[in-house]
C-alpha cells in the first residue's frame, strides 16, 4: 500500500500566515529518512488479489528513527512538499542484501544543493574508470543526507542514480508533489492560476521477473548471465504498485470526496524503462498543463500523449457527472495491457460512480 509523507492542510494555513508575518522570505524544510530495503512483492492477477505473482523486489519505506523496520514498498511513499517549503532533505539508509552494489537518491531536474551532485566511478575488469552513479552513493548498512533547495510547485520522479537501469527496475522509486498554495478548504492551487479539487496520481513502471530472480539470486552481470535491461522483457505493467484490475489512483488534494463536475489534477509519472501513452477513454479529454514540473506557456486539450521513461506530466479533467453509463477509464494507447499471458490487465483504470452512491470516481478507480 502506497503510504504519503505530509504536513497535514489544518496546519499549513496558520504555518503559511506565520511565515508572512515573519517575512515574505521565511521558508521552511522537510526533513524526511527513507530507508532502502529488500521485499517480496505481490502482484496481483485479480481485482482482490486472491491470485498473485511474488517478486523479489527493492523499495522505499519512510522512517521516524533509524531504528525502526523498513516495510518497504512500491513505488516509494509520495512525498508531499507543503507549499511554504522550498528545501527538501532525505536521509538514506541503504539496508538492501549484503553485497549489493551502493545506492544514492537523484530527482531528475532537480539540482542538489552546494554542487553537491558529482558522480561515484568505479574501476571496471579493463582497468577504465566508468561512471556508476550520478550523485554520491550510500554502501550498505551506511547512510546519507542529500539536500535540494528552491523546489518549485510541480510533480516529481525520485529514484536511484545509481546503475538506474537495474536499481530503477528493481523498484528504488516514488512520486513527489508540491503545490504553489493552498487556496481554501475545497481549492488548491497546482501552478500559478492553475486551480484543483482533487488530484490523482499515477506511477506507472514494469516488472521483469527473470531479471529481477536474477538480481535477487546475485546472477546479474556474471558470465552466461544476464548482462544488461536492453532486452529486457516486461511481463507486468504496473500502477502504483499494481497491474488492472487490482491497479487504483492515489488521491491527493483538499477534497478526498468531491462532487461531480469538479476540477481534476491528474499527475503522471512514468518509473519504467519503456514510453508509454497515457489515453482518456470514453469521450474524455484533458487539458495537459506541465512537464517535468514546467508549466506550459499554452495548454493542450488532448485525448492521450506520449510520457517518455522518467519523465512527468500534469493535466487536468473535469470530473464526469454522477451517472450510471458516465464513467472514465485511463489506459496505455501502446497496448501493455496484460499481465503475463492474462488479458486484460497491465496500464488502464477504471472507475465510475456507483448507483445512488457517493464515491467519486478518483477512488473507485479500479476494475469492476
Amino acid at each position: 500500500m502506497m503510504t504519503m509523507i505530509k504536513i497535514k492542510k489544518s496546519f499549513l494555513l496558520p504555518l503559511i500566515a506565520l511565515a508572512l508575518v515573519l517575512g515574505g522570505s521565511q521558508a521552511f524544510a522537510l526533513q524526511i529518512t527513507l530507508k532502502a530495503a529488500e521485499f517480496i512483492h505481490e502482484v496481483c492477477l485479480d481485482k482482490n488479489c486472491t491470485t498473485s505473482e511474488p517478486v523479489v523486489m527493492w523499495g522505499y519505506d519512510q522512517v521516524a528513527t533509524p531504528d525502526e523496520a523498513a516495510n518497504p514498498t512500491i513505488p516509494g511513499p509520495v512525498i508531499e512538499l507543503p507549499p511554504g517549503d522550498s528545501t527538501l532533505e532525505i536521509t538514506l539508509i541503504n539496508e538492501l542484501p549484503v553485497g549489493t552494489e551502493p545506492t544514492s537518491l537523484i530527482i531528475p531536474g532537480l539540482p542538489l544543493s552546494n554542487g553537491a551532485g558529482q558522480p561515484d566511478f568505479f574501476i571496471d575488469g579493463e582497468g577504465r574508470q566508468r561512471a556508476r552513479s550520478f550523485v554520491p552513493e550510500v554502501a550498505v548498512g551506511e547512510s546519507r543526507t542529500y539536500v535540494w533547495n528552491n523546489v518549485a510547485p510541480g510533480t516529481y520522479l525520485y529514484q536511484s542514480g545509481s546503475h538506474p537501469a537495474v536499481q530503477v527496475q528493481m523498484g528504488l522509486y516514488g512520486a513527489m508533489v508540491k503545490d504553489n498554495a493552498v487556496i481554501d478548504n475545497n481549492t488548491s492551487e497546482a501552478y500559478p492560476g492553475i486551480h484543483y479539487n482533487t488530484a490523482g496520481l499515477l506511477v506507472f513502471s514494469e516488472i521483469d521477473p527473470v531479471l529481477h530472480q536474477a538480481v535477487a539470486n546475485g546472477e546479474y552481470g556474471c558470465q552466461n548471465c544476464i548482462t544488461s535491461t536492453i532486452d529486457y522483457q516486461p511481463q507486468y505493467f504496473l500502477i502504483n504498485g499494481q497491474p488492472f484490475p487490482a491497479s487504483r489512483v492515489v488521491t491527493l488534494g483538499p477534497q478526498s470526496t468531491p462532487a461531480p463536475d469538479r476540477q481534476l489534477l491528474i499527475r503522471m509519472v512514468n518509473a519504467g524503462l519503456r514510453s508509454i501513452a497515457p489515453t482518456f477513454g470514453s469521450g474524455t479529454y484533458g487539458e495537459v498543463i506541465a512537464e517535468d514540473a514546467s508549466l506550459y506557456p499554452y495548454t493542450k486539450k488532448q485525448y492521450g500523449g506520449l510520457l517518455p521513461p522518467g519523465k512527468t506530466k500534469d493535466a487536468i479533467a473535469t470530473t464526469p457527472p454522477r451517472n450510471a453509463d458516465k464513467f472514465l477509464f485511463i489506459y496505455d494507447r501502446r497496448l501493455s495491457l496484460t499481465n503475463a499471458a492474462q488479458s486484460p490487465g497491465g496500464f488502464m483504470v477504471v472507475g465510475n460512480y456507483p448507483s445512488g452512491g457517493s464515491t467519486c470516481f478518483v477512488q473507485s478507480l479500479t476494475g469492476n
